[in-house]
């Protein structure tokens, strides 16, 4: 019998030019008598061999393709499970092969990377999250821009039946005070009010004919620029009385002691607010609750004097001091019974009705007050021998005023004849407006009727001032501050005119 020779041929693990195309390394299967897959008989093997460079596959065949010669190692990656493959495709599956990695059994050995972990975060993969968070992120932007975009919009447009809202920003219990003046130059009409805002700086929110948008001023700010000072001591829920005489402004508050305080501006800008001297001149301690009121009499027949009146600490005498000629000095108590926090309103006006030696001038005081539930008037002018006293004949303008706390009260005065007739605005119950009026022949008194107001002015005021333009300033419940117009005419319609940009 004849033995074949022992094939010596070295053993070569495949080679491929890998890097050229992939490859599918599949197992020889030994068994197949098919002669299409090659020779069988060991001469026959050893003469494929030898026509392959004298190198032996070893169990391991290349699957029919086009690729070059092998000429590197083939890389272990993976290999199909064939018999699982034709029975997934028998069944139809649709379920992925089954892989075995390193170190496996049937397979050679190489660096197969095993798969990453999907490590999730609060039930969902990195990624997703990632994508969520960035998502929610961008919403809430998108959302505080929007929300932002509407709030300044309505605070940017002060025209008439428009104009900013105070919710963002007015103390919650802030007071007003308003003025109106025609800069002697110019020829241009101004309008100026006055609140607190919630970080308890004083504001100035001015108007002017020309460009009609109101503008807001931080007054403490000025005041702390001017002077250099490190704050400025003011009362939360300070009153507030602010006059001029057209080419200055003079403010007064009280600060923390509950002290009558005074700064002022002549500063076109309105951005060179100072501290004033009246504290350092009349120690003016004030009742808790107590309001003040000012007003810069400018007329031919009087002293141009700055007169404040406010409460005393006593709790019912109603105080006075006169700044005339370049000095502070108090004068005598106005009034003796006083309701506690009582308000305080002070206006000019022109005695004996324009018909008197001084004609129109407006050289007389009119200050209206509570007195426990009744409103009553003080006079000083030439009909009075220029003392205070009890006006209306010594009896009540009217009566039902609430008394905790005492109203807010504003006055001003008008007329065809000079300034000989008066309109007092005070709150009723609920905060509603309530208009007093004089025109020469007793007063009439009835609930204002408000023309055009929307919903937010109609549930009742907090706090509210006038001026001799016959203009009204009302704090509504919800922060706002709503200006009204009325006219000599009829004086108790109020028409409702937008609200002040603070």
């Amino acid at each position: 019998m004849e033995v074949s020779p022992v094939d010596t041929t070295p053993v070569r693990p495949p080679q491929h030019e890998y890097w050229d195309e992939k490859i599918c390394v599949e197992p020889e299967d030994i068994n197949n008598n098919n002669a299409a897959a090659g020779p069988s008989t060991t001469s026959e093997k050893s003469a494929a061999v030898a026509a392959m460079g004298g190198y032996q596959p070893q169990g391991l065949r290349r699957a029919g393709t086009g690729a070059t010669e092998l000429s590197e190692p083939a890389p272990a990656y993976m290999r199909r499970d064939l018999a699982s493959q034709q029975q997934q495709q028998q069944q139809g599956s649709s379920q992925q092969s089954t892989f075995l990695y390193k170190d496996e059994p049937g397979y050679a050995k190489g660096d197969v990377p095993m798969p990453a972990v999907d490590r999730q975060i609060f039930g969902l993969s990195k990624k997703t999250f990632i994508l969520a968070v960035s998502g929610l992120a961008l919403f809430l932007v998108i959302l505080l821009a929007v929300i932002l975009g509407i709030t300044l919009g309505r605070s940017g447009d002060s025209g008439k039946g428009s104009g900013g809202t105070g919710i963002l920003g007015l103390l919650e219990n802030s007071k007003l005070s308003a003025m109106n003046w025609t800069d002697p130059m110019s020829g241009v009409d101004h309008s100026a009010v006055f609140y607190q805002h919630k970080s308890n700086a004083l504001m100035m929110s001015v108007r002017d004919s020309t460009s009609q948008q109101w503008r807001s001023i931080n007054v403490t700010a000025s005041v702390m620029n001017t002077t250099k000072a490190i704050g400025l001591n003011v009362l939360p829920g300070t009153p507030l009385a602010c006059v001029t005489n057209a080419f200055q402004q003079s403010c007064y508050y009280l600060n923390g002691d509950r002290r009558v305080a005074e700064i002022y501006n002549t500063d076109p800008t309105f951005n060179g607010w100072q501290a004033g001297v009246f504290g350092s001149k009349i120690q003016a301690r004030t009742a808790p609750d107590s309001r003040i009121s000012a007003v810069w009499q400018v007329c031919q027949n009087c002293s141009n004097s700055i007169l404040v009146a406010w409460q005393d600490a006593n709790g019912a005498d109603v105080k006075i001091g006169n700044f005339t000629a370049g000095d502070w000095a108090q004068g005598p108590t106005l009034f003796e019974s006083a309701a506690p926090g009582a308000g305080l309103a002070m206006s000019v006006f022109n005695d004996f009705r324009g018909t008197g030696p001084f004609g129109t001038d407006p050289n007389a005081l009119r200050l209206y007050t509570a007195s426990g539930a009744n409103l009553v008037e003080l006079l000083n002018g030439p009909e009075t021998n220029f003392n205070w006293g009890i006006g209306n004949f010594a009896n009540p303008v009217t009566s039902g005023l609430s008394l905790n706390p005492s109203p807010d009260i504003a006055s001003i005065t008008y007329g065809n004849n000079g300034w000989d007739n008066n309109l007092v605005t005070f709150l009723g119950p609920k905060g509603k407006l309530m208009s007093a009026v004089y025109r020469g022949a007793g007063w009439s008194v009835q609930a204002a009727t408000l023309s055009g107001a929307p919903a937010s002015a109609l549930d009742g005021f907090a706090s509210i001032a006038a001026t001799q333009s016959m203009r009204l300033y009302a704090i509504s419940q919800r922060g706002d501050i709503h200006e009204f117009t009325t006219n000599s005419t009829n004086p108790f319609l109020l028409t409702w005119a937008g609200v002040v940009n603070v």
